[in-house]
């Protein structure tokens, strides 16, 4: 992806200005927002942030980023001019079960803003799955925070490798889960049910290849699917309209 730096590793969509927002996890941490054919808007370097992986848009101008190593979530304000963000000044909060020192840790995070919950993936050994209730209500000065391990919804219905991210999606309730390994997005409903599963290998051999990273995966207000991966790419996948 032309102007952004190698190790794109999360990617979510900003409904508030039609735009999305990628995060890099290399060194040099920073968010970037592009437009929706990829071009780059803004960058917002991160000051003090490591191992950046996951990165959910909340509304209003807020994101919430993922840490691996630390399973730490950071909620941050994007500034209106694009400037540095430092680690020290955000509201927080660390969940260290399961916590190690591998780099397989929190890899992927989103956000349902009709039920005000965060769901975050840890990617493997043992892959695992955090619903977060409360999270904005909390920010807000209401804390009233849930979590929920819903790790059996994993155990059931994903049958892949690994979990590098996940997407909800709000207008179906169902959550769609990116495996870096096994290259696959497999979709779960509302109460964690395995509904179907899409292999990124199928007519995409020449593009996902075994030196292909699949790391972020969000959709867009028009149904547009977008997935990013390391070292330093950028897909955009159209639905097909009905025949």
């Amino acid at each position: 992806m032309a102007g952004v730096l190698d190790d794109l590793s999360g990617i979510t969509y900003d409904y508030d200005q039609d735009r999305l927002l990628v995060i890099t996890n290399g060194e040099g941490a920073q968010i970037v927002a592009l437009n929706t054919s990829g071009n780059v808007l803004a960058r917002y370097p991160l000051a003090g942030f490591v191992d950046t992986e996951g990165l959910a848009y909340l509304g209003g101008g807020r994101v919430v980023v993922t840490e691996e190593i630390d399973q730490r979530l950071s909620f941050i304000q994007l500034p209106e001019m694009p400037q540095t963000i430092h680690r020290e000044a955000d509201q927080f909060i660390s969940i260290g079960i399961n916590n190690n020192t591998k780099n397989k840790g929190f890899e992927g995070v989103t956000y349902d803003p009709i039920g005000d919950r965060l769901f975050v993936i840890k990617e493997r050994d043992p892959r695992q799955l955090y619903e977060i209730g409360g999270v904005v209500r909390s920010l807000k000065g209401r804390l009233s925070t849930e979590i929920i391990d819903r790790t059996s919804w994993v155990d059931d219905g994903v049958f892949a490798r690994d979990l590098a991210d996940v997407y909800y999606h709000p207008t179906t309730g169902h959550l769609i889960l990116l495996s870096e390994q096994s290259k696959l997005l497999i979709e779960l409903d509302s109460d964690g049910r395995y509904i179907s599963y899409r292999s990124l290998l199928e007519g995409f051999k020449d593009v996902f290849t075994p030196k292909v990273h699949p790391e972020g995966v969000t959709m867009d207000a028009h149904g547009r699917l977008y997935v990013v991966a390391e070292p330093n790419l950028f897909y955009s996948f159209s639905p097909q309209p009905p025949k």
